[in-house]
């Protein structure tokens, strides 16, 4: 019995003092149970420790592409844009003149290699005349044409072509006229072609004879575009 005594009480003061004299730094990682530190265990400044965020990790591979959504409202019509400039390649002719009793013919340009020229002229007293004629230069001319007149209160269309071969108009030929008769008149005559020979291209041909605001007057534009 004795010596069983002294068996547990050398084991047990041993125990104790391993706990009470264990060196400082000593017990580590491999001394510990597994979960053996729990929460509650754990001081102030190490639950902060563990609280701080990771650093971020790397970015995910891109998903799919969702599905497209429906169209918005539409929004509301802007304000037009000024006007643009004359197209590259554009050609204009401009012609006035007062009417008289012996009228000459002055050139007014060329254009896809056809020369314009026109006449004003008084065919009776207080009416007003102009003629529009015209010069290739290998004598050639071939034209769809679209027209539109109008005469007083009496509009008109018509459509015609013209197929003239190579060494035909040989001096300037009278193409078109519009006549403004007395008292306040006015013959406006526009016409849309399309030019095959001698150099393809569009034109827009505009005759006007006036008798208005007491003046007898004539006025022609041309405008050109050539084409490819």
């Amino acid at each position: 019995m004795l010596v069983a005594l002294v068996a547990l009480f050398v084991a047990l003061g041993g125990g104790a003092y391993a706990a009470l004299a264990l060196p400082k730094n000593s017990v580590g990682s491999a001394q510990l149970k597994k979960g053996a530190v729990t929460p509650v265990k754990l001081s102030p400044a190490a639950k902060t420790a563990l609280s701080r965020p990771g650093p971020n990790g790397e970015a995910g591979p891109r998903g799919p592409e969702g599905p497209r959504g429906d169209p918005g409202p539409k929004g509301d019509t802007g304000a037009a844009g000024d006007t643009g400039a004359t197209g590259p390649g554009a050609q204009i002719l401009s012609w006035d003149e007062a009417a008289g009793a012996t009228p000459v013919r002055k050139v007014i340009g060329t254009v896809l290699g056809d020369t314009f020229s026109a006449e004003c002229l008084i065919p009776a007293p207080g009416e007003a005349e102009v003629k529009v004629y015209v010069l290739t230069g290998d004598g050639s001319l071939r034209w769809d044409i679209g027209s539109e007149s109008t005469d007083g209160s009496t509009n008109m269309g018509r459509a015609a072509n013209l197929n003239v071969p190579a060494g035909t108009l040989l001096t300037p030929t009278q193409f078109g006229a519009a006549t403004a008769t007395a008292g306040g008149s006015s013959s406006d005559h526009n016409s849309q072609i399309v030019q095959l020979a001698p150099v393809r291209g569009y034109l827009d041909l505009h005759e006007i004879a006036s008798t208005q605001n007491s003046a007898q007057t004539c006025h022609v534009s041309v405008l050109a575009f050539a084409s490819g």
